[in-house]
């Protein structure tokens, strides 16, 4: 892809797509993990167990990359991708920006009617 000479396309590699699906699962069972032992990662046992699997899964997944990364699956262009991001983002931030109205329109109703103030 050499966006200076009006290359567009990006490559889709074997590589790529194993790595996604592999960091995809361990940033699940990283959040599981880490909200079952949050209380517990003051002790060293917990801390190396850790550090450990994450170094094992970043050497599977450099792994991966290393051998599989020659493997073209398939070529887009990617301008595509680009406004289906863009789309998506206008999307959340049209959520957001919505859900953020109600909690403030909550928020000041319940002030009003008990007259406390919560700290947000």
């Amino acid at each position: 892809m050499n966006i200076f000479k009006g290359q567009f396309q990006l490559q889709i590699t074997l590589g790529f797509v194993l790595s996604t699906i592999f960091i995809v699962i361990f940033a699940v069972y990283a959040c599981q993990w880490i909200t079952k032992k949050s209380f517990e990662l003051y002790y060293t046992k917990t801390k190396v167990l850790f550090v450990l699997g994450s170094v094992v899964m970043f050497s599977i997944i450099a792994m991966i990359k290393i051998f599989t990364e020659k493997y073209v699956l398939f070529s887009v262009n990617f301008l595509y991708p680009l406004v289906i991001l863009c789309i998506i983002l206008t999307f959340i931030v049209y959520l957001d920006n919505k859900h953020v109205k109600q909690i403030v329109k909550t928020y000041k109703k319940i002030v009003m009617k008990y007259n406390i103030y919560l700290y947000i």
